[in-house]
């Protein structure tokens, strides 16, 4: 399938939400910058560059300094490409430029700071009204820049006109659907490389490099730092390191890769024969647990009940294997399943791995007083594309606080410690919210 044919459909359905939303502001002009490069401190090597992502959704690249222009009836793009020697920064995809009245500028520089291509003077912020009705969106250098230039501060990144354009982003159209699923069946190939490489008894370096190689992916390309954590580290939620000695009993693998500059975002455990036997049940009841979760994720459902729903299914688990002694309802009540499982069910994904996930005034729920750890409070609609990511860990801080607290005696210790050297599980699919049924994005490529 030619995922860029989905393209023009889906600028024109973006375009007309976001001119409703100006019209609804107050607006007849939108200017999204694409973002502007920067260094670490004290050293002139750039931090990796992340375009806006309101400004990715509409123009595909990861290239900085490019701006969108929408006057109600006119969608331009200023592609903004500085001219030096040290480096290549023309678009590599095309295809969307069918779609705009595109411009490129090429900007004279040295080299030697990129920012220098579009200042405050250069001729480039002249091409849009400074009015009180357009409204700019874009990072924090980008904004200084407008507000030197003489836009009004009160249409800077105005928070009624983004809120509505990030409840857009939230539902995602068939291009966006398209590129999350060709993210997941490139890091599918990974994943597979990577449980491969555990069973042949390969350190977690050799199996970050088999990610890397299977999917094709460059390690900055990434839409964030793969977890390969082997026994106790998968207790790490968001274990980074790669140690380049030894192999494991068991392995859990979080990794995705950026189609398009949208995410997959997938997690597997796995563990050898000779592994705990509760542990390896564990595993296959954790996705047993998870697919029935998926199977709930309807338009209407408040996400967060879904994790309570996951909180009192982890909790059964937990004392169907005798690892608590307490009944499940008890155990998700009182916290003791949270010892265990500390974290949310899942995450919007999109441009951003945890995209748009702060929208919460759909919500009414009251069990949101109970799970305030939970970012992501929304009602589910239809065409969302969710992370769906039941745990079970053995993670030594709140084994320790637990150990220490009135409830002690709700824990099997002799078990949990004969656990503890397995480190933990996840199992996380990417989901889109159907009407007649969820759809997986994940499984049809990795069981």
């Amino acid at each position: 399938m030619d995922i860029s044919a989905l393209f023009p459909e889906h600028a024109r359905s973006i375009l007309a939400d976001a001119r409703r939303s100006m019209e609804k502001c107050g607006y007849d002009t939108l200017v999204i910058h694409s973002g502007v490069p920067d260094f670490f401190h004290a050293d002139d090597q750039q931090v990796p560059f992340h375009s806006v992502p309101h400004f990715a959704r509409f123009v595909p690249t990861n290239n900085p300094l490019h701006f969108l222009i929408d006057t109600m009836d006119v969608a331009r793009v200023l592609e903004i490409i500085p001219t030096h020697y040290w480096e290549e920064l023309t678009n590599e995809k095309e295809f969307w430029k069918k779609e705009y009245a595109v411009t490129t500028i090429e900007a004279p520089t040295d080299g030697s700071d990129p920012r220098n291509a579009v200042t405050v003077g250069d001729s480039s912020w002249k091409e849009f009204p400074h009015s009180p009705k357009t409204a700019f969106i874009g990072d924090r250098t980008a904004t200084e820049f407008a507000k030197v230039a003489g836009l009004h501060s009160a249409s800077l990144n105005p928070s009624p006109l983004v809120k509505l354009l990030d409840k857009s982003r939230s539902i995602k159209t068939e291009y966006e659907q398209a590129c999350i699923r060709e993210a997941n069946r490139i890091a599918s190939l990974g994943h597979i490389a990577v449980r491969d490489a555990f069973f042949a008894g390969k350190s977690e370096r050799d199996m970050h490099y088999a990610f890397l190689v299977a999917t094709r992916e460059l390690e900055i390309d990434l839409p964030y730092r793969s977890i390969i954590a082997l026994d106790t580290k998968a207790s790490i939620l968001h274990y980074m390191r790669k140690r380049d000695n030894g192999s494991g009993q068991s392995l859990l693998i979080d990794a995705g890769v950026q189609y398009n500059r949208y995410a997959s975002d997938i997690s597997r455990t796995y563990a050898t024969e000779s592994a705990h036997p509760t542990y390896r049940a564990l595993i296959d009841d954790l996705n047993t647990l998870q697919q029935q979760l998926v199977q709930h994720t309807m338009p209407g459902a408040h996400f967060i009940e879904l994790h309570h729903e996951s909180t009192v299914g982890v909790a059964e688990l937990l004392r169907t294997y005798k690892i608590i002694t307490i009944d499940a309802e008890e155990a998700a009540a009182v916290g003791v399943a949270h010892t265990f499982y500390p974290h949310g069910l899942g995450h919007m994904l999109g441009i951003q791995v945890h995209c748009v996930s702060h929208i919460t005034e759909d919500d009414e729920t009251p069990l949101k007083e109970k799970y305030p750890h939970v970012r992501n409070k929304l009602v589910l609609k239809e065409n969302m594309v969710t992370t769906i990511e039941p745990g079970i860990y053995f993670i030594d801080q709140l084994l320790t606080e637990a150990k220490n607290g009135p409830r002690q005696s709700a824990y099997n210790w002799k078990l949990i410690d004969e656990l503890r050297p397995y480190g933990g599980i996840r199992i996380e699919d990417n989901i889109v919210v159907r009407a007649e049924g969820p759809q997986n994005l994940t499984r049809q490529y990795l069981p």
